[in-house]
């Protein structure tokens, strides 16, 4: 997200979507929150995509305050890419990615099957 009161499409979008609500809670604005409970995260974007800004300083938010983010960058410039697996091979490479990421345990080990 860009910064509240930024004017890049982000902040636009942003500003549609709380309205007249406080743009800095926490519900709505994620460097606002608190991050340090949520479990390890993988954030996937595309090199080209619109809001690569964002996620970046999402990343950065994320780690500091204390997350285990992996983040991974993939050569295409559509946003949700990852839709496009049937055609688009990094697509399905960065599915792949989240399915292993999902299946490791919080010690880095591959999880049994249940």
């Amino acid at each position: 997200m860009d910064p509240p009161g930024g004017d890049g499409p982000i902040a636009r979008w942003f500003s549609l979507y709380v309205r007249d609500h406080p743009a800095t809670d926490p519900l709505l604005n994620v460097f606002e929150a608190d991050l340090s409970v949520l479990p390890p995260l993988l954030v996937q974007s595309g090199t080209e995509d619109v809001p690569l800004p964002e996620t970046r300083r999402f990343v950065d938010h994320a780690r500091g305050q204390g997350l285990d983010v992996r983040f991974d960058l993939y050569p295409v410039s559509t946003h949700v890419f990852h839709l496009f697996w049937s055609f688009l091979p990094e697509a399905a490479d960065a599915l792949e990615q989240v399915a292993g990421f999902l299946r490791t345990d919080e010690n880095g080990s591959v999880a049994e099957a249940g």
